[in-house]
């Protein structure tokens, strides 16, 4: 871990821009076979919780690491945390949908995925990902 991002982390445990930096080092290293042990990094995201349980943010940024991870349970247990705190956070939404296709559970994703195009939501992987797997939004 950089110094920078431990320290801004230590100093601001929910910033959420060191937080994404985070996922992003986790996942870069695992993929180079130089897989650092979760704990570490979940330590952050722990810390970050706990010093502001009601930033949503914190729990959307987790879930998207363990999605990442292929952690697809503990992912959808902070997704709907995230989810009961910014209902209306298109950018929950997506990513509880991207979740939901990698799970398989399509009629769910649809769901998902139609609330946040209605919102607008720019990007177009899970409406790209439901078009293969031949869902119609």
């Amino acid at each position: 871990m950089t110094g920078d991002i431990d320290y801004t982390l230590r100093a601001f445990p929910n910033h959420h821009r060191a937080l994404n930096t985070l996922i992003r080092y986790r996942v870069e290293r695992g993929s180079k076979g130089e897989e650092e042990p979760l704990s570490k990094t979940e330590c952050y995201f722990q810390r970050a919780i706990h010093f502001a349980p009601d930033d949503g943010t914190s729990y959307l940024l987790y879930a998207i690491l363990l999605h990442k991870l292929d952690k697809f349970d503990a992912s959808l247990k902070f997704y709907r945390h995230a989810e009961k705190l910014q209902p209306k956070n298109v950018e929950v939404k997506y990513n509880l949908g991207l979740l939901l296709v990698d799970m398989n559970r399509y009629d769910e994703a649809v769901k998902y995925a139609r609330e946040a195009y209605a919102k607008r939501f720019p990007l177009q992987g899970l409406k790209n990902k439901l078009k293969r797997k031949g869902y119609k939004l």
